[in-house]
């Protein structure tokens, strides 16, 4: 009898960058692929025609299979920066826009979101993902950060010279600072 030709195909043969499909031939003999390996199963990541050579070692006999043909589409490509690398927590709300193309999804830490609150985010790095699905089904993806820094809120004064005295001190300390107005320190 003849070696069984077979090719199985783990999923479908159409797959997008970054996936990949395995190839099986029929059990229990020798083989040879297209693309040189000796394997009973390839994982195929790569557009191309991948066949398939079974020997049956038992009789010598050998068959060729039919033609695969695994095609590769090209995920979208996508942008997406934040406006700024650092806020307050104390910011307003930052509402999450311009991915390219259009029609994305944002997701903040792994969670969908049309929003950042920094509030929710003290001293805390937030990233931001904009996934895009094209109408093929691939996924293409950019991410970005911001810091979400603890702000206090003081103004600083375009003073710098602030005094400390007496200096070793027992029991009280004056502050002088010109154009500042402090009460009891």
């Amino acid at each position: 009898p003849m070696p069984d030709t077979m090719i199985y195909e783990s999923g479908p043969t159409t797959i997008c960058s970054g996936e990949s499909v395995t190839l099986t031939a029929g059990t229990g003999f020798t083989y040879h692929w297209s693309n040189t390996y000796a394997s009973q199963s390839i994982i195929v990541n790569t557009a191309g025609n991948y066949s398939v050579t079974v020997t049956d070692p038992s009789t010598s006999c050998t068959a060729a299979s039919e033609v695969v043909t695994v095609t590769v589409k090209t995920a979208p490509q996508v942008t997406y920066d934040l406006p700024q690398t650092t806020v307050c927590n104390t910011s307003s709300v930052i509402q999450l826009s311009g991915g390219l193309p259009a029609g994305g999804t944002f997701y903040v830490n792994g969670t969908s979101a049309t929003q950042i609150d920094p509030s929710q985010y003290a001293n805390s790095k937030v990233v931001v993902t904009y996934l895009v699905t094209d109408v093929s089904g691939c996924d293409g993806f950019n991410q970005d950060s911001i810091f979400v820094a603890v702000c206090t809120d003081v103004e600083e004064t375009a003073e710098s010279s602030v005094s400390v005295y007496p200096n070793p001190a027992t029991n009280f300390i004056v502050v002088y600072a010109p154009g500042i107005s402090l009460n009891e320190v």
